[in-house]
């Protein structure tokens, strides 16, 4: 692999050298290493950067060509794995938590709450009633689930036990 150097920047890169360039034909047949980096071209040597994939991740598909010493290096680009916040990682989690009302009310009635959870909804305001009885799927940080976790009294635990059994049901 080739790179051509310009104005101490790799302008481009390629597998083999051109056939002619600047007038010189057989140009792909020069040895002279020397005689190349005159021409702006050198050799690319692949950087054999070990990493640990359990504290660094590869960060872009494309390379990076460096020029040190009249060597071009052409390197990965390794990042480390920043640690995760719990409580933004449970927040990315129930960002994604959704369900359909039939599966959010199965696992009510398997644990025993729907009766008294369509009892209290019988009673509420009425934007909760067409909530309840005509969503197509419930959002756990819907404002409607939310706002329900307090009048049905339930812990965010029990709304994530919901959640998680619910989009497992398949019907």
């Amino acid at each position: 692999m080739y790179a051509l150097v310009i104005n101490d920047a790799v302008s481009r890169v390629s597998k083999s050298l051109p056939s002619s360039w600047r007038n010189v034909s057989g140009f792909n047949l020069i040895k002279d290493v020397s005689l190349l980096k005159s021409y702006g071209w050198y050799s690319v040597v692949l950087d054999n950067t070990v990493f640990d994939p359990e504290k660094e991740y590869v960060a872009d598909t494309q390379y990076v060509y460096e020029i040190e010493d009249d060597i071009v290096e052409q390197k990965l680009t390794i990042k480390q794995i920043l640690p995760v916040d719990p409580a933004e990682e449970l927040l990315n989690r129930r960002k994604t938590m959704r369900c359909s009302p039939f599966q959010a009310k199965y696992v009510l009635l398997q644990m025993g709450l729907l009766e008294d959870i369509e009892e209290i909804i019988s009673t509420a305001d009425p934007v909760i009633k067409l909530a309840w009885n005509n969503a197509e799927y419930f959002e756990r940080l819907s404002p409607f689930i939310i706002g329900s976790k307090e009048l049905f009294d339930l812990t965010d635990q029990q709304l994530d036990q919901i959640f998680d059994v619910a989009s497992k049901i398949e019907f």
